[in-house]
Order: C-alpha cells, then sequence, then structure tokens
C-alpha cells in the first residue's frame, strides 16, 4: 500500500516538474519575442550613407561648414544644435561624390548664439530612411569676444616734417592679425596702411597731413582659417612734431 501511495506521489512531482518546464519555456520564448516585436511592427531599418567630413571655419555670429556627401541616395541634410532645439535643413542636388558643399549658419534668417556649440548632422532619402548621427563641435564668436580686444600699444609717433615715424611694442595677443593706419595725405587722398609682425612694429607713413586725423586700429582673427576679422575702436594717435 505504501508503495502504491509513494509511486503516485512520484508521478504528481513529475507532473509538475513537467507542468513547469511548459512554463517557463513560454515565458522565455515571450520574452524573445518582445525583443523583436519593435523590428516585427516596424521591419528592417535601412540606414543611408551619413556626411563623409566636415570642416568648420567660425566666424562672427556665423559659421561656415564645407562637408562632403558621396552616398547618391542623400536627398535632404538637416542640422541641430541647441541640444536639437534649433535646427536647419537643406536640399542636397545631384553631385559628384568629391563635390563638397558650403552651409552658412547665422546673420541671415538663421540666427546663432556666440559660444562653443555641438551640431548633429542626420541625412535622409526620399523614403524617409535616414543615417546615424555625424556630431562635429565648433565655435561662433561675437560681441563677447570682441569686448576682450585692446589695441597693440603705441610706444612713440614723431613727425619729421610730414614723415611720420610709428613705433609699437610687441603683440599681445596670437589672434593678432596686424594693425591699420588710417591718415590723409596732403593731397587729401585717404589711406590705410597696414602693418605686421609679432615683435615690435617700426613704419614710417610718408606725405601726411598733420592737421587731419591720424588713427590706429587693431585687426583680430579668433581661429586661423576663420572667416571673419575683428578691429578694434580706432585710436587716434598724438604725433610729436620733431621740426
Amino acid at each position: 500500500m505504501n508503495q502504491l501511495i509513494s509511486t503516485k506521489m512520484n508521478d504528481c512531482v513529475k507532473k509538475l516538474f513537467f507542468l513547469a518546464g511548459i512554463i517557463l519555456a513560454t515565458a522565455g520564448c515571450q520574452k524573445m519575442n518582445d525583443k523583436h516585436k519593435s523590428w516585427l511592427e516596424t521591419g528592417e531599418i535601412i540606414y543611408i550613407g551619413k556626411v563623409d567630413s566636415v570642416k568648420i571655419f567660425s566666424g562672427n555670429e556665423r559659421i561656415l561648414f564645407r562637408y562632403w556627401i558621396s552616398d547618391p541616395r542623400v536627398k535632404t541634410l538637416n542640422v541641430a544644435w541647441s541640444l536639437g532645439r534649433e535646427s536647419i535643413e537643406v536640399t542636397v542636388p545631384a553631385h559628384l561624390p568629391a563635390e563638397p558643399f558650403d552651409l552658412y549658419i547665422g546673420r541671415n534668417e538663421k540666427d546663432i548664439t556666440e559660444g562653443v556649440h555641438t551640431f548633429n548632422w542626420v541625412t535622409q532619402d526620399q523614403y524617409n530612411n535616414k543615417s546615424v548621427i555625424f556630431e562635429i563641435t565648433g565655435n561662433v564668436y561675437g560681441s563677447k569676444y570682441h569686448s576682450t580686444l585692446i589695441n597693440r600699444p603705441l610706444i612713440s609717433a614723431e613727425a619729421d616734417g610730414t614723415d611720420v615715424t610709428l613705433v609699437w611694442g610687441e603683440k599681445i595677443s596670437e589672434d593678432e592679425v596686424e594693425v591699420n593706419v588710417n591718415y590723409t595725405t596732403t593731397s587729401d587722398v585717404p589711406v590705410i596702411l597696414r602693418c605686421s609682425g609679432n615683435e615690435r612694429i617700426s613704419a614710417v607713413v610718408n606725405d601726411v597731413k598733420l592737421t587731419a586725423p591720424v588713427t590706429y586700429s587693431t585687426l583680430y582673427l579668433p581661429e586661423p582659417n576663420a572667416i571673419d576679422t575683428f578691429s578694434t575702436v580706432s585710436q587716434t594717435i598724438d604725433i610729436s612734431i620733431i621740426r
């Protein structure tokens, strides 16, 4: 009798383990189906080619991008910045793979603030298939940068007749590119004299009308390949008369 009861209990245990295995297998299949559910509903995701490369040229309240796209399927390009709050979309016409395009942002219908920006580039074809994001960072300069610029210090300005010798000290910033002198000749012709150099600059300005203002300003380029230069406020030169 005890043996019969024991046999029945063993059969019940086996059935319970069998049912538990079926339940676990069904749950596992359900989880696998959940992983593929979105793919099954939307179909295969097709990505098109992203931009091949981008060169950045910073500017005054604007920025220039020179970019290349070799995938012929690309029809539009979207560039977003400020965490996606700002964006611009342009049409990409048929072109040769090695042909570059230029894109300006700022100082037109789409403004951009001064500072460092991260730009996300996404291409799209005629069927709304998109590329993966191409990310690049660039600088935009403006009034804040402009307010930090000062003129190169002028050491002396001496006139010998109508010839004026000007001497400046060394430049105070690597961004400085040149010093411009504005004066008028004795024939009332306005002239701009451009001077440059890392060390002390000395220049002789000939045929200067000393009764007219002589001024100078210093030009700055915030980055070597920037598209805009910044000029300081013109400073009047006090000329000492030697004779």
